[in-house]
């Protein structure tokens, strides 16, 4: 009994049927090599952040006043607190923010985007001048009030970072706002105490 291959198209022969399948899987190999390194491109988790994905929302914040389901006790969330250096005298002041506050600051940077790039001295001059922070802390119960997010602005600046909880370590995040500082400063600094 001789083998006979099936083929609608006489001049195919089995050589060329292989040619055309190695082909195929060549090509659908490439096009998911592609589609692989576009997606590392755009997706990479060390390319752009925006702060509205790296920071606390004031609806999160405001759910965060709730109590849990079954509980009667909330989660004290209401330690917003600004602190900065007053540039005339020098002393380390703090006041807290209102949520309604935290939302206009939080609307004048959601869409701002990461630096890829940063400039060199820049991670060592918010280590080296008093920069003003704005400080979110949690408490589970009135007593244990825990640091959970921190921004922190240069002086006289125009970029800030944003403070990002992984399991083990803390890591930051740059931005750029032009005149960052002093709207932060307008905004969020109310009455000192």
């Amino acid at each position: 009994m001789s083998e006979t291959i099936l083929s609608f198209d006489p001049q195919l022969t089995p050589k060329r049927q292989i040619i055309h399948l190695l082909t195929l899987i060549l090509a659908g190999a490439l096009c998911a090599i592609a589609l692989t390194f576009l997606t590392l491109y755009y997706y990479n988790p060390e390319a752009h952040y925006v702060v509205k994905n790296a920071l606390l929302s004031p609806q999160t914040l405001e759910l965060m006043k709730k109590p849990l389901p079954g509980k009667r006790e909330s989660r004290n969330s209401e330690h917003l607190y600004f602190t900065y250096q007053d540039p005339i005298s020098k002393k380390n002041l703090s006041n807290p923010v209102k949520l309604d506050v935290y939302q206009k600051f939080y609307q004048l940077i959601s869409e701002d985007q990461s630096l890829n790039h940063l400039p060199p001295d820049l991670p060592r001059s918010f280590d080296q001048r008093p920069a003003a922070s704005l400080i979110l802390n949690v408490a589970k119960n009135h007593e244990d009030d825990q640091k959970f997010q921190e921004i922190q602005f240069l002086p006289q600046g125009d970029y800030y970072r944003v403070q990002l909880r992984e399991a083990q370590t803390t890591r930051w995040i740059y931005f750029y706002h032009a005149h960052i500082y002093d709207k932060a400063m307008d905004l969020l600094r109310g009455e000192a105490i």
